[in-house]
């Protein structure tokens, strides 16, 4: 067996599964974070709404094409920690009428999709704006932090595990997924997902950076404020 072969097949198949094992624990640290503080601050419902509406395409898509788990296990693991999330984040910011009425719907959507009910070219239609899914649960959250400019709740790890799958779906799809299964719009779709979740990751290391130089230099004018008075 070649060096190249070798190297594919653990490209298919083994870092697929390492996406999917990732996946189980995507939103943990997010999710874990908000309920230990008890806040919500900077986090954007309306981009966990579109996010989880993106990821019930992704899922009931992958259902309905006979996909192998491998390659679209983690939408089920993801879609069922966005919606802890979202719920966590909605009573947080006491939105949870609105963000349970969102919710429902979506999940009507996921039954809908996912039985097959709807045709075809409607459900392809819908995934090929997955794209604009992606923008649109994400650009609210880059605003957010970029109008604050702070990284509120916001988990690093969590977007860096989301930036890393990201970039390994795009290699796994362009290996595993033949083009009548949607090839194209899924490497668009990673691509542009892994892209913005690199903007917000960047985002989370300026302003922790800058936030911290701020209370230190707080700290330090407090500090000598106390000097001085004594």
């Amino acid at each position: 067996m070649s060096v190249e072969s070798i190297m594919r097949e653990l490209v298919s198949s083994y870092l697929s599964y390492a996406v999917v094992v990732g996946s189980s624990i995507l939103k943990v640290p997010q999710i874990l974070k908000v309920w230990h503080n008890h806040k919500a601050d900077g986090i954007s419902l309306l981009s966990l709404l579109i996010e989880l509406l993106s990821y019930i395409i992704s899922t009931s898509w992958g259902v309905v094409q006979g996909l192998p788990f491998r390659d679209c296990g983690e939408n089920i693991f993801i879609t069922l920690q966005l919606v802890v999330l979202l719920l966590l984040v909605a009573k947080l910011q006491k939105s949870t009428r609105r963000a349970s009425l969102a919710l429902a719907t979506e999940l009507l959507a996921l039954c809908a999709f996912a039985s097959g009910q709807v045709p075809r070219t409607i459900h392809e239609y819908v995934l090929s704006g997955q794209v604009f899914f992606n923008m649109f649960s994400r650009v609210p959250q880059i605003y957010a932090n970029y109008r604050t400019r702070c990284r509120g709740q916001l988990s690093f790890l969590t977007f860096f595990l989301a930036f890393g799958g990201g970039v390994a779906r795009v290699l796994t799809t362009s290996l595993n997924v033949s083009w009548d299964k949607g090839k194209a719009v899924l490497l668009v779709q990673f691509g542009v997902a892994a892209t913005l979740n690199a903007v917000i990751l960047a985002q989370i290391l300026y302003y922790g950076i800058a936030d911290r130089r701020f209370k230190r230099a707080k700290w330090s004018h407090a500090k000598a404020k106390s000097l001085k008075s004594q």
